[in-house]
């Protein structure tokens, strides 16, 4: 009734069901990969069924009734088993469509006998998935307006119910901000000659210009067009370009052997220095016995039960026990061994020497590595398997959204976005997710756009390929290899290709140091870098537009407690001239004329000459301008000098002197 919310936005839990019984055209039921998130989207009350509301999935695009070609998925009331079930009639739960679930369900809520189904949102419920799967999640939220702030301050609401959002922002509740226009993968940033980072997307990854017209499941698409070989920009970060030589592949092969076992090591790379099986100690030489006196130059060739006899000075007593030594004579300054048996006279405290034990209490130990058959590339490596052969002469690259992850996935050249996104496209329906096609993946995500979300590249999607008689468990995505390295660094980045004043101020062109006839310096000329006197920046100086601080800004909004943005970035110009974008104590961004000095330097090669008291490097106070000899230089604190005088003087850190803030 009036009470009632009629349009309801569902997010299923990315739950899968691999071998559904799905019926095509009304065909034969056959298994097919069931990912639960491509039903996502808005849902709307449509009649009743047995005598509770009806809710009836609606287009991905524009959010109205499906057409002919599509039948859309149902939320009803079942009451065999008193809770709200989700279902299809095209989906069964049993092969051949007898002997189903009550009501054919494919998720249920617990047990309710409420209206509304908002009330069963945040509870768990069951899902099938050939058995039941309990403790899984549907969220279910109402997507009509009664005010602005239901359209998150972002929209008015109109008469019907439904937001009409402000430019900067998009979506059912205009909780979702605009699009940039173009997109950049993180491997297109290098270094430029003065070590910064410059960023060139050779190949622009774009909007779609009726994107509008074309958003799917309420996101957004981008196309990179012009492409032929393989996608190097959106694979892994580490992967460049393919390279040419005669070295073999990284990867294993995946075609069986039939040649002997290896050995662990290559014959041309087997190491020559492999450790025994039980590594032994066997040093050539003795620790030297004292400073003057050299030990035996190699060990005595005696059983390790000879008793010899010690004369020269211990050893130190951590290597000392008191058992039966050698006795060493002199020879040319050197000690040499005489076996002369044990000595049953000697003193009972007399120290004696046994020999160290020959195992060491450290070995390295080197190790063969397998290879990690998960990180083999089955889809660019093997393009007759997926059929790629073809289309990699000329193609473009998509990346849509599918309800709760972005596709990267491959197109041919020439088409159209009536054929890949018609009017009653669905993802599953149109089975978007393409095993031939789709090459990268996006982490679970809501976002508006793929900026800063993490992606995947797929291996070891087609299991029976590698071996029919193991069954692989990597899932309906296969292995997923993060095309980062890092989690969370996100791969795609909005890139603006209009020019923007640069954020770091530069210094200008370094000026002949040919001086004037009038000026001999006696020494070499210093370099004073002092903020310029001119009126305005001159081509080799850059002005950096510098925001008001916060504290002095304060809120700028008419009403603090309901605002909203001006401009995006913080920085960069706003759309009127003269006006930059900075962000004010609401918080909010705001655009504004209003800035601090701007910072402008320039490189002064006057020829100065350091006082005979000035520390080295440092230019006495004389190679200030007269100017600068104020009421300011009477001010020797620095706190004081830049916040007691109103802005007339300044601090300047070079010669630690308080000047008149006009120079």
């Amino acid at each position: 009734g009036n009470y009632r919310c009629n349009r309801i936005n569902v997010l299923f839990d990315e739950e899968i069901w691999e071998g559904a019984h799905v019926q095509r055209r009304g065909g034969r039921y056959k298994p097919e990969l069931l990912i639960y998130p491509h039903f996502n989207g808005i849902y709307k009350e449509t009649g009743t069924y047995q005598g509770h509301p009806r809710y009836v999935e609606q287009n991905k695009q524009s959010g109205d009734s499906f057409g002919a070609s599509v039948t859309g998925s149902e939320i009803v009331y079942c009451d065999e088993i008193d809770s709200w079930v989700f279902m299809h009639e095209s989906i069964s739960t049993t092969p051949q469509g007898v002997k189903e679930n009550e009501c054919s369900w494919l998720w249920r809520s617990p047990e309710t006998e409420d209206f509304d189904i908002l009330t069963s949102a945040g509870s768990d419920w069951k899902t099938w998935m050939g058995e039941v799967k309990s403790q899984t999640h549907v969220s279910i939220t109402c997507i009509e307006c009664t005010d602005r702030s239901d359209c998150s301050y972002h929209g008015d609401c109109g008469e019907d119910g439904l937001c009409s959002c402000d430019p900067s922002h998009f979506g059912h509740l205009c909780e979702l901000e605009m699009p940039c226009k173009s997109l950049a993968t993180e491997k297109a940033h290098t270094f430029d000659e003065a070590g910064g980072v410059k960023w060139e997307q050779g190949n622009p990854i774009t909007l779609i210009d009726s994107w509008r017209d074309y958003k799917v499941y309420g996101r957004p698409v981008y196309v990179q067009k012009g492409l032929s070989g393989e996608p190097f920009d959106m694979r892994l970060y580490k992967i460049l370009e393919k390279e040419i030589s005669s070295s073999p592949s990284a990867h294993p092969s995946n075609l069986p052997s039939v040649s002997k076992a290896p050995s662990p090591f290559p014959t041309t790379l087997a190491p020559t220095n492999l450790p025994t099986s039980s590594p032994t100690w066997n040093p050539t030489t003795f620790p030297t016995l004292s400073p003057t006196v050299q030990a035996p130059s190699s060990r005595p060739s005696v059983p390790p039960s000879a008793l010899m006899k010690k004369t020269p000075p211990p050893t130190p007593k951590t290597l000392m026990k008191k058992t039966p030594s050698p006795t060493y004579s002199s020879t040319e300054g050197s000690y040499t061994p005489t076996i002369i048996g044990e000595d049953k006279t000697s003193s009972p405290t007399e120290a004696s020497l046994t020999l160290l034990p020959t195992k060491p209490k450290h070995s390295q130990n080197e190790y063969d590595t397998a290879p990690d058959f998960a990180d083999l590339d089955d889809f660019f490596e093997r393009k007759p398997l997926h059929d790629l052969e073809d289309i990699l002469e000329d193609y473009s690259v998509i990346i849509s959204y599918s309800g709760s992850r972005y596709y990267g996935t491959i197109v041919e050249s020439n088409a159209t976005l009536g054929d890949l996104f018609p009017r009653d496209y669905h993802a599953f329906w149109s089975q978007s997710f393409d095993v031939n096609r789709t090459f990268i993946i996006s982490e679970i995500t809501f976002s508006s756009t793929p900026v800063g979300v993490d992606f995947f590249e797929m291996r070891r999607r087609i299991g029976a390929e590698l071996n029919p008689n193991v069954h692989f468990s990597y899932g309906p995505y296969g292995a997923l290899i993060p095309l980062m390295s890092y989690q969370g660094s996100g791969f795609f980045h909005c890139f603006d290709v209009t020019p923007s004043p640069s954020v770091l101020p530069s210094i200008s062109a370094a000026p002949t140091s040919t001086a004037s006839p009038s000026q001999t310096p006696s020494g070499n000329p210093s370099i004073s870098i002092q903020p310029s006197t001119s009126v305005g920046p001159s081509r080799s100086q850059t002005v950096l537009f510098r925001c008001p601080p916060i504290i002095f800004v304060g809120c700028t909004a008419a009403d603090p407690a309901q605002f909203e943005d001006e401009c995006r970035i913080v920085g960069e110009p706003c759309d009127r001239p003269s006006e930059f974008c900075c962000r004010d104590g609401c918080p909010r961004n705001y655009c504004t004329t209003k800035a601090l000095p701007p910072i402008t330097f320039k490189v002064n090669r006057s020829p100065t000459v350091p006082s005979a008291s000035s520390p080295p490097g440092q230019l006495s106070s004389t190679s200030l301008p007269q100017s600068a000899k104020n009421i300011c230089q009477n001010i020797t604190v620095k706190k004081q000098c830049n916040k007691n005088t109103g802005g007339e003087c300044i601090w300047d850190a070079l010669n630690e002197e308080c000047v008149d803030a006009s120079l």
